[in-house]
């Protein structure tokens, strides 16, 4: 993402609002020390637009057999304190999983990973009052 990024802006250079997501392909890559990267990604973006536009979401409730189930949890905490830290707006993706799910399992498809249909509907009525 950060490669991209001076592309993205230059496409783009007064977006309203940027909603970031990052991290699921770090984690099945195994790599847990991603938070910097993030913080770059932020301060790339710092320089073009104030933090009340800027949204950290963090990690929905994947499911995979290699990662331990604190994984996920332990690194939404960090985004939450760098979300603070930055003072952009956070959303908990995490939570709404397990609060409008029945089963967060049909909130994915079988790899535990990509969105199901109920996965989708969650995310984009989670996003839809931020936009």
């Amino acid at each position: 993402m950060m490669a991209n990024l001076p592309r993205i802006l230059r496409r783009c250079p007064d977006p309203k609002r940027v909603v970031i997501m990052v991290g699921i392909n770090n984690l099945l890559m195994e790599d847990y020390a991603f938070l910097p990267d993030y913080e770059r990604i932020l301060a790339t973006l710092a320089d073009t637009l104030p933090p009340e536009q800027i949204t950290i979401t963090n990690l929905p409730p994947i499911r995979v057999a290699h990662l331990a189930p604190s994984a996920v949890p332990r690194l939404n905490q960090g985004l939450l304190q760098l979300s603070q830290q930055k003072k952009t707006a956070f959303l908990d993706l995490f939570a709404a999983f397990h609060t409008e799910a029945q089963s967060v399992a049909a909130c994915f498809t079988a790899d535990g990973v990509h969105l199901s249909d109920l996965g989708y509907a969650i995310w984009s009525a989670c996003l839809t009052p931020s936009l």
